[in-house]
């Protein structure tokens, strides 16, 4: 959090009684030992050593176990049901109608589902204790009242949001004195339409470790099945759970490198399978810690390698998907999916090598595009009205070359605005 120095103007102001108790009943509060624990205690508790973040680690590691995924495949699965229907009453399988052959060849697959890895796996887990510890975290982390205190917790800003904080600046106005948050004001055109500005999420990656920050490895859906880490069986890359997630003096990068691996695969008519991958990369996201509807979303990115790479904002639905910045291997694109219609725009003149600032301005009329704060494109269409998560990855789909790249991202910034 950015230091918050107060200088006075040295003005004497005169106070009518009711302002001289109000301001002593502010003055006792902001004295108090308990608003200066608390006060305390917001500002510098670390995310990592919260109820909050353990609850979400460890809902996250049940999650990304492959034993448990196949479990809950195997639990879902036609061929159990058919299995455990033949086993409470074997009539079920109305072999009468059959041919001997058909007999014999429906009770030789039972008998194989139940030698298989998968029938196994369903009885060491099923309940089991670690299949109950993750209904029950899967049912806390869903509470409003847990996403509300692990949105709080996670944001290192977090004293700034709070009641205690307004009535301390209520009284630093009181008193005359000036607050400087350490923070340039932007003065560009974007918010000069707004008569309010509040940063509401800065990621400036002061973290070392994925687990101490507010992302989260993998994908995240509405469809609890397609929560966790994992990839497409149409791309070359496995993502590796934040293992290709590096930050290195205030910038995050995300690695993406030739290593062949085996790993768990979405495809779209089979659902997970096991694939062979040549690559692995990454992808993170926030949808445990933060989101927001309409606003300015801003991060300063480049990227390196013929391979896509992608700064964006989604729900718990597949769309809307709004990309503030993505690279396809050969050019920067920005735009937004939804319904499916896919309305965006190349931008040219610039090297995806360099630095530069992407910018999306979202309001309930428009979304509308910035390099630089140089406006790009503007759309009125299919513009997005639901809270949405920032999530950051690098992919290589199966008609390109495995290759390898990079994808460094140096801060994002967030604002909520009202006109």
């Amino acid at each position: 959090m950015d230091a918050v120095q107060i200088t006075s103007d040295g003005d004497e102001y005169d106070f009518s009684a009711d302002e001289l108790q109000y301001k002593a009943r502010l003055e006792e509060f902001v004295n108090s030992a308990d608003f200066r624990e608390k006060k305390e205690l917001y500002r510098t508790k670390k995310y990592k050593d919260t109820d909050e973040h353990r609850i979400m680690r460890q809902y996250e590691k049940l999650l990304n176990s492959a034993d448990i995924r196949l479990y809950y495949e195997t639990k879902n699965s036609a061929l159990l049901k058919e299995y455990l229907d033949f086993k409470s009453n074997p009539e079920s399988l109305n072999l009468k109608d059959l041919s001997i052959s058909e007999v014999s060849a429906k009770i030789d697959k039972l008998k194989l589902f139940e030698q298989s890895k998968e029938y196994k796996n369903y009885t060491q887990y099923h309940d089991s204790l670690a299949i109950r510890e993750f209904e029950e975290l899967k049912k806390k982390i869903s509470e409003p009242e847990f996403q509300q205190s692990n949105a709080f917790w996670a944001n290192p800003d977090r004293w700034e949001t709070t009641p205690e904080y307004r009535l301390e600046q209520r009284y630093l106005a009181l008193v005359g004195e000036k607050i400087s948050t350490g923070r340039r004001r932007n003065k560009t055109s974007i918010f000069k339409k707004y008569n309010s500005v509040k940063l509401t999420f800065y990621e400036r990656f002061d973290w070392l470790k994925l687990e101490d920050s507010r992302w989260s490895p993998g994908f995240h859906s509405g469809n609890s099945r397609l929560i966790g880490n994992y990839s497409f069986t149409n791309e070359h890359q496995s993502n590796n759970n934040g293992q290709n997630v590096a930050v290195s003096e205030g910038v995050l990068t995300i690695h993406t490198v030739e290593l062949p691996n085996r790993s768990l695969a979405w495809d779209v008519q089979k659902g997970f399978v096991e694939k062979d991958f040549k690559c692995t990369s990454d992808v993170i996201q926030t949808s445990a810690t933060f989101k927001q509807k309409y606003g300015v979303f801003s991060a300063k990115v480049r990227c390196s390698g013929t391979l896509h790479h992608a700064l964006w904002l989604s729900g718990d639905r597949k769309l809307p998907h709004v990309n503030i910045f993505h690279f396809n291997g050969s050019k920067i694109t920005i735009g937004n999916a939804n319904q499916h219609k896919i309305d965006g725009v190349e931008i040219t003149g610039i090297s995806e090598n360099r630095y530069y600032i992407y910018t999306l301005e979202w309001t309930p009329r428009a979304l509308i595009w910035y390099v630089n704060n140089v406006e790009v494109y503007r759309t009125n269409e299919n513009v997005p009205h639901e809270a949405l998560y920032i999530g950051i990855n690098s992919f290589i789909p199966s008609k390109m070359e495995p290759t390898f790249g990079k994808f460094e991202v140096e801060w994002i910034k967030v604002f909520d605005v009202r006109e």
